[in-house]
């Protein structure tokens, strides 16, 4: 029909996109938008999973709608960041790994932050983006992943063992065994790869607040 956007079944392989790229495996939506008609072309059916909106829904609602699902703290950043692909698309026929960081509005009326790398191409004459999203999902530095393989019980008997007391007198503290004690700090020498209980308490007092 003249006039029809048209929309993709399926992820082509004619966009000479390499779907199995490492760089991409970890992104669970891939989105196609056809910028010259400001329409969805493609939707993966993940997308209801990410953000609780069905595929159908996002293939069949314009672009400009579909920004009122960003959150409005970022939604004028957000556009840029498109603007910045939609003028370079007659310059560069394929341009990728520019990423952007933003969040969205859920169905459910929560809020979820976004990973967005975006490519450009040509299909069929029509200037497309090729959207992969996920969860951005903050990295954890030393000490949060140490803090995350600590527990609290450990956490006691670092303080203990930092402000100078023995393995005994900690199971008199806590009221615990001497050999649980003693297991404890054995256990985070192991964690901590300290050579000793000095090293230990050298290297928790660097990367935890005690």
């Amino acid at each position: 029909m003249p006039g029809e956007i048209p929309i993709l079944t399926a992820m082509p392989e004619t966009v000479g996109i390499v779907e199995h790229d490492l760089v991409y495996n970890n992104f669970g939506v891939r989105v196609i938008a056809n910028i010259s008609r400001k329409q969805i072309a493609y939707c993966s059916a993940t997308i209801e999973q990410l953000t609780g909106y069905t595929q159908a829904f996002v293939m069949r609602t314009s672009l400009h709608k579909l920004f009122q699902i960003i959150h409005p703290k970022d939604r004028f950043d957000y556009q840029l960041y498109l603007h910045r692909f939609c003028k370079h698309t007659d310059e560069q026929s394929h341009e990728r790994n520019i990423g952007k960081r933003f969040k969205i509005v859920l169905k459910n009326g929560r809020h979820l932050k976004l990973w967005q790398m975006t490519e450009v191409f040509k299909h069929e004459g029509q200037n497309m983006l090729l959207i992969h999203l996920k969860e951005n999902k903050p990295r954890l530095n030393s000490a949060t992943r140490h803090r995350a393989s600590v527990s609290e019980r450990e956490l006691e008997v670092l303080r203990l063992l930092g402000s100078g007391f023995s393995s005994k007198e900690i199971a008199d503290k806590l009221c615990i065994s001497d050999h649980t004690a003693v297991s404890h700090r054995k256990n985070l020498i192991e964690k901590f790869r300290a050579r000793n209980t000095a090293h230990l308490i050298r290297e928790a007092s660097r990367l935890l607040e005690l």
